[in-house]
């Protein structure tokens, strides 16, 4: 118990602990700072963080983005005494760094009848960076019916500004007080790093990484040691002002950015949330919805037939849970159109096998371009074994996707020749003559460029395809598949080396 107490302590900083453990719980204390130290991967490819960094922010964006986060307040489903709703926090700059609390003044069903007597307590709500739900408390008494608006109080704050700073890991400078890297692992070590900071690892590029795992420990005495290698006495006396920053990235760190955020921005508003229109319902005075933005543009291609890479692997399960399970790959080029193949695994056959097993299949994975089953024997505690195995995969695999946009004025589209696209305020009807039936992905965007979100409908014909947005569209790029071609990667496969205890959980590559 005092381990779970002490731990979280260590890393707020907080001096002196609830209770200060004693030598015999220190030394325990150590062990588990020892066992938690983090060490490099075998091998590393780099996974550029989709999110969006942190950012400096204008007064001129701040003012536009906060108008459009008031109109992104949306009601979901009613369930008796609860009411579901939706804010758009994404339209919100640096969205994952904000801090809102909410207290809900009204709320309306239809015909205008008032369901909330009183105004709920201020809340704090857990901000995800994409779209933040939660649920308005109603009156046991409250009459059933479709709550139609609801409107609250709001207390936001967002930080606009930062200390920015890049160290380079072969060449630290002052601004910190040591810097190491190990492939996909680095400790940074400086003074009054304060809790709201963020650490941003970056490859050789200077581009971001995606985190893994972080811990944050301070330092103790003058040689600014870690606890575990300190005695019972300098504990005592409490740490220091410098911290140890240990990270996982998803791929090789050579610099890392340090951003300190000033003083946050305090607004206290007023916001409405509605019912979400249908898609016959919308009219130009409906409130659009924009579509959470994409971290990284879609990467299609294409490619020739003979340059066409489809690989079986042998692997293991880096999951906590049935770590180290063999697993069979099926690798495939590093496109997005892999995430569109469709592929079976056909009957496999197992030699020196130890017990009976199961395939359980895992589907895409878009970080590593990667297709997956598991071996699953009897006992989840021990992974299945064999000697060898003989795997064939049946692929269908798109050569090509190209990329098509259609203005809402007269134009050519890019990508191919091609007759322009029907626009009708939210709807757009494409032609398919020229670009083939195989669109994959459509996307709609308004005057201003931003994507906004599609209603769930569609339409189509031999020749044309019709979608409906939730805002008047000014443009739309189409992706199409074409030139499909079916193989069969067949390989015998050994099993593959078991991954480190330690490495439970973490998935880098």
């Amino acid at each position: 118990m005092f381990l779970l107490l002490i731990a979280p302590v260590l890393m707020s900083q907080t001096w002196p602990p609830p209770r200060m453990p004693t030598p015999e719980e220190f030394e325990q204390i150590q062990e588990m700072m020892r066992a938690s130290t983090l060490k490099p991967s075998r091998s590393v490819r780099d996974v550029i963080d989709a999110e969006r960094p942190p950012e400096r922010v204008s007064e001129k964006h701040f003012e536009e983005a906060l108008a459009r986060f008031k109109d992104g307040w949306f009601l979901t489903s009613r369930f008796s005494e609860q009411q579901g709703f939706e804010i758009d926090t994404f339209l919100l700059p640096n969205a994952a760094l904000a801090k809102l609390q909410v207290s809900w003044k009204s709320a309306v069903i239809d015909g205008g009848k008032a369901i909330l007597a009183t105004a709920t307590p201020l809340e704090s709500l857990r901000i995800d960076a994409k779209v933040t739900s939660g649920h308005i408390p109603l009156p046991s008494t409250a009459p059933e019916g479709e709550v139609q608006r609801a409107t609250a109080s709001v207390v936001l704050d967002v930080p606009l500004d930062f200390e920015a700073s890049v160290v380079d890991c072969r060449r630290p400078t002052r601004v910190v007080a040591g810097l190491r890297c190990d492939k996909d692992v680095f400790v940074l070590e400086v003074d009054d790093l304060p809790e709201d900071a963020i650490v941003v690892p970056l490859n050789s590029k200077e581009r971001p990484l995606g985190l893994v795992e972080t811990s944050r420990e301070p330092l103790f005495g003058m040689k600014h040691e870690r606890i575990s290698e300190i005695s019972y006495a300098t504990f005592t006396k409490g740490p220091g002002t410098r911290i140890r920053f240990e990270g996982r990235a998803k791929g090789n760190v050579r610099h890392v950015r340090i951003l300190r955020p000033k003083p946050a921005r305090r607004i206290e508003m007023e916001a409405t949330a509605i019912q979400e229109p249908e898609a016959d319902a919308y009219t130009p005075r409906s409130r659009r919805r924009y579509a959470p933005p994409e971290g990284n543009p879609p990467r299609y291609g294409t490619l020739q037939k003979g340059a066409l890479r489809l690989a079986l692997k042998s692997g293991r399960s880096c999951a906590v849970f049935g770590h180290n399970a063999p697993q069979i790959w099926v690798e495939m080029p590093a496109l997005d159109n892999s995430k569109l193949a469709s592929v079976e695994l056909l009957p496999i056959k197992v030699s020196g096998r130890r017990g009976d097993h199961t395939v359980i299949e895992n589907g895409y994975n878009a970080d590593t371009h990667r297709y997956a089953w598991t071996l699953e024997g009897e006992d989840r505690e021990t992974p299945f074994g064999f000697s060898k195995l003989q795997a064939s995969a049946k692929i269908r695999y798109p050569l090509a996707v190209r990329e098509f946009e259609f203005p809402s004025a007269t134009g050519t589209p890019s990508g191919k020749a091609s007759p322009s696209a029907t626009f009708d305020e939210n709807r757009v009807t494409i032609p398919l003559g020229e670009i083939g039936a195989g669109i994959v992905e459509i996307r709609g965007f308004d005057a201003a460029g931003l994507e906004l979100k599609r209603f769930g409908m569609s339409q189509s014909n031999e020749t044309s395809a019709s979608y409906a947005f939730m805002g008047p569209v000014a443009k739309v790029i189409a992706y199409v598949a074409d030139s499909w071609v079916e193989t069969v990667a067949k390989a015998t496969l050994r099993p593959a080396p078991l991954r480190p205890k330690a490495m439970a959980g973490i998935c880098t590559e």
